[in-house]
């Protein structure tokens, strides 16, 4: 996988959560969170802005201190993306880091 296809997915990504109900998110989540995801293979990272249940564009480029960060290959990503990987056997092997706060990722589950 390249560039082009990751930024594809990550794009995916966000039609799929802008489907989700926007009451849903709303109720869900918080007023603003900060979302990065890093491609260990690539070498690249991207990152947006979650704020009043709406994600905004994902940009290229790696952040301070986000409040969620997902660090795996792009391989792996793409397969918890697509579902072929669930997200909970993909951490548990190693294969797809975590950074959040326990309720960031019980609030992030309960919508995915």
């Amino acid at each position: 996988m390249g560039t082009d296809e990751a930024e594809q997915l990550l794009d995916d990504l966000v039609e799929r959560f802008a489907a989700i109900d926007r009451d849903l998110r709303r109720a869900v989540l918080p007023a603003r969170r900060s979302l990065e995801v890093v491609f260990t293979d690539l070498g690249v990272s991207y990152h947006t802005l979650l704020e009043q249940g709406e994600l905004r564009p994902v940009t290229q480029g790696s952040l301070a201190r986000p409040d969620v960060r997902l660090t795996a290959n792009s391989d792996d990503l793409r397969a918890v993306a697509n579902r072929e990987l669930p997200l909970g056997a993909a951490y548990a092997d190693g294969r797809v880091k975590v950074e959040a706060s326990m309720l960031d990722l019980l609030r992030l589950r309960a919508l995915l």
